[in-house]
């Protein structure tokens, strides 16, 4: 008795064009750089809104921030790495690939669960956070850049915040990130 496989050419017809159009993305040149936290709008508000106590809001206000966006320093093709680097706690990415989670620890407390994207025509850079203990607890934060800096855009319960970040080395073909 042969099986009976009838079902496998509609499974084939669903699968195949998801196959086809996931192609690995390729993130901008423009992101990449070292960056330093010269300014914020409306951060107290928005953290507020986070539920942060006054004093941990105070201290989050007057720490130096500094971001480093590259390509892998392992040297794998379509992969990155993204530091996030304070006085408390530094966050690092490492062999992330565009749209594809993982799992890491990050400034507060916990795990998450974390997705570096871009949007379609490759102009803004998102970063998704979802702590895997509360689904709920879920951040996206939108990057761009405008001129020396790259814009860092959150909104929390109707709150939103910026943070400016001041370019203070570009990676490009004549300046290896480990000169910055």
């Amino acid at each position: 008795m042969k099986p009976n496989l009838s079902w496998l050419s509609s499974l084939l017809l669903l699968t195949l064009p998801y196959s086809f159009s996931s192609e690995p993305k390729k993130l901008s040149s423009v992101f990449f750089g070292r960056y330093t936290l010269e300014k914020s709008t409306n951060l107290d508000e928005y953290l507020a809104a986070r539920g942060y106590k006054w004093l941990t809001r105070r201290l989050i206000l007057i720490a130096s921030v500094t971001k480093v966006i590259r390509k892998a320093a392992s040297g794998l093709s379509l992969r990155y790495d993204m530091e996030t680097l304070t006085w408390k706690k530094n966050v690092i990415y490492t062999d992330f690939a565009l749209g594809t989670s993982f799992l890491t620890q990050h400034l507060e407390d916990g795990l998450f669960n974390v997705t570096i994207d871009t949007n379609q025509d490759g102009t803004v850079m998102t970063e998704s956070l979802m702590r895997v203990e509360n689904p709920e607890d879920h951040e996206m934060f939108h990057y761009t850049r405008e001129g020396d800096y790259l814009i860092m855009r959150t909104t929390w319960k109707d709150v939103s915040a910026a943070g400016f970040y001041r370019e203070v080395c570009s990676y490009n073909m004549n300046n290896h990130p480990e000169f910055c």
